[in-house]
């Protein structure tokens, strides 16, 4: 884990980890906003009022001009999942220039911001595969262990981890 996480990679993850708290920090119930109501903060629209519906989410500013009965809607925030497909055949190990550690590497900066940012990463490689929801330190540390177990070489095609 030394040689392909040395310090410098850390130090970048850090810079990257510092310029994303403050969105991270700003939404509770996710990171991005979907199009579509639900759960959040961000303002979508008014629906009338229907019965069975929660009175705090009525808009009582409008109904002081309009009279009507309309319920604020707000946008549904949820977590993103990024998916990771990393190929270990014996083309990204052998030859001038091996390309399995820089793209372990790029993995590894990819999910680790991801999991700072509450999301999912999702990744398959070499008939092997690994989930996690986003967090802290310890969920980046199991994230970059498994990617540091990784070898490459084998007979497996990328399709066959797809």
């Amino acid at each position: 884990m030394q040689s392909l996480f040395d310090a410098e990679f850390f130090s970048t993850l850090a810079v990257l980890r510092r310029a994303l708290r403050p969105a991270a920090a700003s939404r509770p119930f996710g990171v991005r906003p979907v199009r579509s109501p639900g759960p959040g903060q961000e303002f979508y629209g008014h629906r009338p009022y229907a019965p069975g519906d929660d009175p705090r989410g009525i808009d009582w500013h409008l109904y002081g001009r309009s009279e009507r009965m309309q319920v604020k809607t707000r946008l549904r925030e949820e977590a993103g999942v990024l998916l990771l497909a990393i190929d270990a055949s014996a083309s990204m190990w052998t030859g001038p220039g091996a390309k399995f550690d820089p793209a372990r590497r790029l993995a590894g900066a990819l999910g680790a911001v991801a999991l700072w940012g509450d999301h999912r990463v999702e990744a398959a490689c070499a008939g092997r595969s690994w989930s996690g929801t986003g967090g802290g330190d310890a969920t980046v540390g199991r994230w970059l262990e498994f990617l540091s177990s990784l070898r490459a070489g084998g007979g497996e095609s990328l399709a066959s981890d797809l």
